[in-house]
């Protein structure tokens, strides 16, 4: 599970995030030269735009983690060794998350409360460039809505214009993550 990854009260916040980054993205750009998926002889730097996001209750603490990085001055990135760049995106992907709303902070913002007109203003994640995907399952007796009212609650916190819900037809709560116990509690259909 994410969860561990993207909560400080779980021992993680943004100086692991910015460790994640810098050993992800090292491992990315050997993998693109070793591929050539760009050229091994340039020394042009690869920039690389990583989304956050999260599986269950690591989709929650994502959320949390977001909430962090929007009242941050400075954004989430990381210079590789290679001059290449290693940074976080504004996109949030949480999968099996969401119906739970009460546990969503405020992530829609409230531009009168943040300096967005001024141009130095570089906040991590920036609540007017959110970019939020919540991906559901049908089958998914762990995380659904009850009711439409859920469902409204949940999209009230989220960018109105850059929130998109979808739901997977057939599928249930283990088939988002690699665990066998949810499995037994719906059936999966695709």
């Amino acid at each position: 599970e994410p969860l561990r990854l993207a909560h400080r009260l779980l021992g993680t916040g943004v100086n692991d995030l910015k460790r994640l980054l810098k050993l992800a993205g090292e491992e990315v750009v050997q993998y693109y030269k070793h591929h050539n998926l760009v050229d091994r002889d340039t020394e042009e730097p690869v920039i690389l735009d990583w989304a956050l996001g999260g599986h269950s209750m690591g989709g929650y603490a994502a959320f949390y983690l977001v909430e962090e990085l929007m009242g941050m001055n400075e954004k989430v990135s990381m210079t590789l060794s290679n001059g290449s760049i290693s940074r976080l995106s504004n996109h949030l992907v949480v999968w099996a998350a969401g119906p739970f709303a009460n546990l969503v902070p405020n992530l829609r913002g409230d531009s009168s409360s943040l300096p967005l007109h001024i141009p130095q203003y570089k906040s991590a994640v920036r609540p007017d460039s959110l970019r939020v995907l919540i991906i559901l399952a049908s089958n998914d007796n762990i995380a659904k809505f009850q009711s439409n009212g859920q469902k409204e609650e949940l999209l009230s916190k989220l960018p109105k214009k850059t929130t998109v819900l979808n739901m997977i037809h057939g599928g249930n709560h283990a088939g988002f993550g690699s665990y066998d116990t949810a499995s037994k509690k719906s059936k999966l259909n695709i």
